[in-house]
């Protein structure tokens, strides 16, 4: 729970954040139904423990003993963005779920264990998904742009959103360098 409410606060501030700074707004969509999303929206649970299983459990566990958590966290943030790559272009897969496979590895480090990344995996699907950043599902809000919409609106959004996924991959570097530095001394 505390993972899914880390997930949810993490990626709602950071999609709130950029429709204000992007001139976007939001409305209902016209589809929504509140309980048909939240029973579909449960296959991101085992969908989410699937990718944190293969991609933080043993191979972590592995790859961390034998090279060091670094390069432990380099190595499966590309592989998992790989994973993603149908999902969209190889950079936004990259700057995504390549950022988010640094905190999903933090959190199990730190949790030391996958309770917590699957939880926060699924916090923020779940919230991608209510946006309609997810195929499959009807979202609840769709995400417009206050006027109409030139490339030069699009770009500053997309940057928007890519400064955001910095900053992230920032804040799981710095914890994961703090982590390396406090247990290189005990």
């Amino acid at each position: 729970m505390v993972g899914l409410l880390i997930g949810i606060g993490i990626t709602g501030t950071v999609i709130l954040l950029i429709i204000n700074l992007a001139d976007l707004k939001i409305e209902l969509s016209e589809n929504y139904e509140v309980p048909s999303f939240l029973f579909w929206s449960l296959a991101f649970i085992p969908a989410a423990f699937m990718e944190e299983v293969a991609f933080r459990l043993y191979p972590f566990l592995k790859l961390n003993k034998a090279v060091g958590l670094r390069l432990t966290q380099v190595v499966l943030a590309v592989l998992f963005a790989l994973y993603h790559v149908g999902e969209g272009f190889i950079i936004s897969v990259f700057v995504g779920p390549g950022v988010w496979a640094f905190v999903y590895g933090m959190a199990a480090v730190y949790s030391i264990g996958i309770a917590l990344p699957t939880g926060l995996h699924f916090g923020a699907n779940f919230v991608l998904a209510s946006f309609g950043d997810k195929q499959g599902i009807e979202p609840i809000w769709i995400i417009h742009y206050v006027k109409e919409a030139t490339p030069e609106m699009m770009a500053y959004r997309e940057s928007v959103g890519t400064i955001f996924q910095l900053i992230l991959l920032a804040v799981a570097v710095f914890l994961m360098e703090r982590y390396i530095s406090s247990h290189r001394t005990s």
